[in-house]
């Protein structure tokens, strides 16, 4: 692995507005010599730090101490290709990261000259912060448009004030429980510095900075940050302890402490790794809203321990991070977001960077897709046969779609192309989180929610759902979770999404209640921009964003207005709400259908009559229900009681508990899906 990551980031370029400087050219500005000189001679070394750069310390002389150092540095440390990821930017604009990094009396100074120093903007910044307006009133829009001159000023700046932290911070009085150096976020940007800048970077500030960092982590000690209140503590755990920790031992591997950092590091990124995901790398849910940002630090770890030639995880840990980033991919649309990660988007860039540590080849699918929102990003339209190569069919093991019993999050997902069809849910709690997009556009977004009434008696829900079922083949993805409750009251969710049909299935279930009445509520949440729309004549809804409509249709509710029902099928400018009432059991099935060439087409559904030994069958033992839009039929059977002998419904004869499937012009029933 290490080797293959060696080769990611290209040559330095030079820039064309001055000649290069030298990278191991003497300072020409004096430093402090016995500053440096007593600094020096008092690091401590490993046995196996090099000779010469070992002497060099000791001798006081910081002129041959840094050539020495620099030659240690990688070859290929250009920033070009992990600005895709922010660099030392992602330390310092990202959200997330920024909640776990700010202390009290924390500056953003240093964090900010060294993001004018590296001319870091960042892809896609989470927070605005005056750091971000500064560099872009700078005009650093770029490395190759970063003004020399400015770059230089931003060093005397950096040592200037590096130069005064330390001084305070050998003035502070013993005891004080206010550090006067720099915080660990500082440290973990000026790691980036010394990275991309410390070849040609002045030897006055690269001394100041070894200095900074290495008195940060001794001051600091292996409890770098204070999880409590972040998002995520394996994510502030990782981001400044594993982070922090493993690329200052790769940056000072000769030291004493190198290797107690470095190793120090790994385990806590591998530790966090575990924490976010399950075996097969799949995200789990409390690991989701920071998820952008765990994927940042793990590969931007990563790809330090490539360029060192030390890699960060072993076989087993890589294939779990590759199988990650995959399905991080997986659960990307346009924007570009991952579901169930909040509304804020991310970049297409920084995900392509972790693909490219991962390993994922460039022609693979999770590739392709990337380039395709790389594509929408820079605004240009992807058609005709790469978008279409993208929908195409492929086997279970390659599919996007992926559900995990050890993290309760699941993903149905029609294809690898930016306008798939999307639903993400995570079912850890009692109201599951549930993301759709259609056609590649986000429309529901936030928590399902559930009220079920007995006897006029609201249930109380466990505080996680198990899924019982999941189905994935060439025609739908399908998932049923499901409760049983301490009174014996048994509720499932269940969702189906058609792989080329444009329609979904989401339908609730309540069995073995006896004859007591029932009352349930079902809410799914819109996003902003949305329009909704109820039918007149029908208790359809429908919704508007952009160039999609997406038709709601209540199948157990009449059709007709002019006919009573037992609930309602309401689009607000905030949800769709259903409601429904029975007794002895009850099924609420909901179809969402938005398929281009039924967008106009008229709609009537109706209740099914089911049989079992020639007799109808009432509501608490079985349900069925028929959906025609123009020529297409869809049928929907649900058995809410256990029966051995065959039921009928349209002149299909089923032993199972769930039926979902497609009715043809000849009267057969074609199963998407059949549930024993």
């Amino acid at each position: 692995m290490s080797s293959r990551l060696t080769n990611i980031l290209p040559e330095p370029t030079t820039s064309t507005s001055e000649p290069a400087k030298a990278p191991h050219s003497p300072d020409p500005t004096p430093v402090e010599p016995d500053v440096d000189r007593r600094w020096l001679r008092n690091i401590h070394w490993a046995a196996e730090a090099p000779k010469g750069l070992v002497r060099a310390a000791r001798e006081g002389d910081s002129t041959r101490f840094l050539r020495r150092w620099r030659r240690l540095l990688p070859k290929h440390s250009s920033r070009r290709r992990l600005e895709a990821c922010g660099g030392a930017g992602a330390a310092v604009f990202d959200g997330v990261l920024f909640a776990c990094m700010e202390k009290a009396n924390s500056t953003e100074s240093v964090r900010e000259i060294v993001v004018q120093s590296l001319g870091i903007i960042p892809p896609v910044p989470s927070r605005e912060t005056s750091i971000a307006s500064d560099t872009r009133r700078n005009g650093h829009s770029s490395s190759e448009e970063t003004d020399a001159s400015s770059c230089e000023d931003s060093e005397e700046r950096l040592t200037r004030l590096l130069s005064q932290r330390a001084e305070a911070g050998s003035r502070q009085s013993e005891g004080s429980p206010v550090s006067a150096g720099i915080a660990p976020a500082d440290a973990l940007a000026l790691c980036d510095f010394l990275l991309f800048r410390g070849r040609d970077a002045s030897d006055k500030t690269c001394l100041a900075a070894w200095n900074a960092i290495v008195q940060c982590l001794k001051e600091h000690g292996g409890l770098l940050v204070d999880p409590a209140g972040c998002e995520s503590s394996a994510l502030a755990q990782a981001a400044l302890s594993g982070e922090l920790l493993w690329k200052a031992g790769l940056l000072f591997a000769g030291l004493a402490e190198g290797a107690e950092w470095r190793e120090a590091g790994r385990r806590r990124l591998v530790a966090a790794l575990e924490e976010w995901t399950d075996a097969s790398g799949r995200p789990a849910g409390d690991s989701l809203p920071a998820l952008a940002s765990a994927v940042g630090v793990t590969a931007r770890s990563a790809a330090w321990g490539g360029l060192f030639e030390d890699a960060l995880w072993n076989e087993d840990h890589a294939a779990r991070f590759s199988a990650w980033v995959r399905t991080s991919i997986g659960m990307s649309v346009s924007a570009p977001q991952i579901a169930l990660s909040g509304a804020s988007p991310v970049s297409a860039a920084l995900l392509d960077f972790a693909a490219s540590v991962a390993g994922l080849r460039e022609k693979s699918r999770p590739r392709r897709l990337l380039a395709a929102l790389l594509a929408t990003e820079a605004g240009e339209a992807l058609r005709g046969k790469p978008l279409r190569a993208l929908e195409e069919d492929v086997s279970e093991a390659k599919r996007a779609s992926f559900q995990s019993d050890e993290t309760l999050v699941a993903s149905l997902r029609t294809s690898w192309s930016p306008t798939a069809d999307l639903v993400a849910i995570r079912h850890d709690s009692a109201t599951p989180t549930i993301e759709i997009s259609l056609r590649g556009q986000p429309v529901f977004r936030g928590a399902w929610e559930l009220e079920v009434r007995r006897n006029g008696r609201s249930v109380e829900f466990a505080p996680e759902w198990k899924a019982t079922c999941w189905f994935s083949d060439d025609d739908a993805d399908y998932l049923e979770l499901q409760q049983i409750l301490a009174d014996g009251t048994h509720i499932e969710r269940q969702l189906l999404l058609s792989r080329k049909l444009h329609c979904l299935v989401l339908a609730d279930c309540v069995s073995h209640t006896g004859d007591d009445a029932l009352e349930l509520r079902s809410r799914l949440p819109l996003v902003t921009g949305v329009v909704p729309h109820n039918e007149t004549a029908t208790r359809e809804c429908w919704l508007e964003r952009d160039v999609l409509a997406v038709r709601a249709f209540p199948l157990a509710l009449e059709d007709d207005r002019l006919h009573r029902a037992n609930g309602s099928l309401i689009a607000t400018d905030f949800a769709i709400e259903l409601r429904q009432t029975s007794a002895r059991g009850l099924f609420a099935p909901l179809v969402l259908d938005w398929h281009p060439d039924r967008a106009n087409a008229p709609a009537d559904w109706r209740k099914l009559t089911v049989s079992e030994d020639g007799k109808a069958v009432g509501i608490g033992h079985a349900s069925g229900h028929r959906l025609r839009i123009g020529d297409h039929q869809i049928v929907v059977y649900r058995s809410l009681l256990r029966n051995d002998e065959l039921r009928t419904v349209l002149g299909y004869h089923t032993a199972h508990e769930t039926m979902i499937g497609l009715f043809d012009k000849d009267g057969d029933i074609h199963p998407l899906v059949l549930v024993e």
